[in-house]
């Protein structure tokens, strides 16, 4: 995650024990962080709260 935000300025905005794996092999220790559906770019983030805005899957209502 420090390397996504640093690097190629990534600011994932989604982290949680579910999007996030790791291994163990040859005695290392390896992670990945997962589902990127809400990462933004650092240089693209509006100024201000960001709680004002909706973010994720949009509202979902049955037919009946």
């Amino acid at each position: 995650h420090h390397w996504a935000w640093k690097y190629p300025q990534i600011l994932h905005r989604d982290i949680s024990q579910g999007n996030i794996l790791v291994r163990e092999k040859n005695g290392e220790i390896y992670g990945v962080l997962n589902d990127w559906d809400l990462a933004i770019w650092l240089n693209d983030q509006r100024d201000g709260l960001t709680s004002k805005f909706r973010t994720g899957t949009k509202p979902y209502m049955a037919h009946e």
